[in-house]
């Protein structure tokens, strides 16, 4: 799995931290076990922050939210705030479908772009 920024680097050493990992979610009162990738934004500065950014996820090598609305979010960040994804959340902001352990689809996230990253003082 691919997890780039592009437009970021700079401001990612600068003012925000982003990084990924992937976890485990088993629903409750089934046998189907998810993997989901969770992303956790740093805010590094000492201003209250909000980062824009598209999020494109490719699964088995096509695009399925690119060019989409959905695809857009926007992160609300306090000072040295961090943010991470949660999967008790319904909140995609931070948290993407990677895939079914246990194999109900073949469908896997193969790669993950993050990039029109903006970020403004609050």
């Amino acid at each position: 799995l691919v997890v780039q920024t592009h437009n970021a680097k700079k401001r990612e050493d600068i003012q925000v931290k982003i990084k990924s990992h992937l976890v485990e979610y088993k629903v409750p009162n089934r046998s189907v076990v998810k993997n989901y990738l969770l992303l956790t934004i740093e805010n590094k500065t000492r201003k209250n922050i909000v980062v824009e950014y598209t999020r494109r996820a490719y699964y088995n090598g096509k695009c399925y939210s690119c060019n989409s609305p959905e695809s857009q979010f926007k992160i609300v960040l306090k000072k040295k705030e961090i943010k991470s994804g949660d999967l008790s959340s319904n909140d995609k902001s931070l948290k993407v479908f990677h895939s079914f352990k246990t194999g109900e689809s073949k469908s896997k996230l193969t790669e993950l772009i993050i990039d029109n990253v903006i970020i403004k003082n609050l």
